[in-house]
């Protein structure tokens, strides 16, 4: 799976393990995404394979910065098929709005699945 190129392995970890209260990290150097497993059991299957694509993307990107991972985890999530409302909800449910990078990265978000719904799939309703 080409998404999934450097993840070696995913260990689900109890609450409250991840450093700074994070839903989730990746060890690039070992390829292991660490997930929360109280976070994991509130998303639905949509959800779970957009915090996949988004810790999978840290690998194969090579980067430590959030916003070029969630672009990239969102161009992979839509050409997958998969509703693009549920790659939101994914980082509602997963950031903390009293960082205010956390909302920037939510309304980017947004403004990805109007732009892709507007030339993609031809909707100018949006």
């Amino acid at each position: 799976m080409q998404w999934a190129d450097g993840v070696k392995k995913i260990v689900y970890v109890p609450p409250g393990r991840l450093p700074s209260g994070t839903p989730a990290s990746v060890s690039r150097a070992k390829g292991i995404i660490f997930i929360d497993r109280e976070v994991w059991k509130r998303l639905t299957p949509d959800q779970r394979f957009f915090l996949l694509l988004h810790e999978a993307g840290h690998l194969r990107l090579k980067s430590r910065n959030e916003k070029e991972v969630d672009d990239w985890a969102f161009r992979e999530y839509a050409k997958r098929g998969y509703r693009l409302s549920q790659s939101i909800y994914a980082l509602t449910r997963l950031l903390n709005y009293d960082n205010p990078e956390h909302l920037e990265r939510t309304l980017l978000q947004i403004a990805r699945a109007k732009h892709y719904d507007r030339t993609v799939n031809g909707n100018t309703r949006v």
